[in-house]
């Protein structure tokens, strides 16, 4: 059970939220984990979008080369694209 006021005028897609959460870090390179931590939560504390989802849109945003994908220590860390206006 998810209550109204959780998810009341927020957008529950996973490239918003991941958008979102790369825009409020914007000076920072995310894991994917990290990007996940930050999804928010219904009152369980369980994240309201899946990791396959995050996965997918994550794969989708680098493709359309919507946010910067970079390979730190053998690991891909997500950031936004400072040269891209926000919607």
């Amino acid at each position: 059970m998810i209550k109204k006021s959780t998810i009341e005028g927020k957008s529950l897609s996973a490239y918003c939220l991941i958008e979102d959460i790369l825009y409020q870090n914007k000076d920072c390179y995310l894991t994917k984990e990290e990007i996940y931590m930050r999804m928010p939560c219904d009152e369980d504390g369980v994240p309201l979008v899946t990791i396959g989802s995050l996965e997918s849109a994550l794969r989708c945003l680098c493709h359309t080369r919507e946010i910067e994908c970079e390979y730190i220590r053998g690991r891909r860390h997500f950031a936004y694209k400072e040269a891209r206006e926000r919607r």
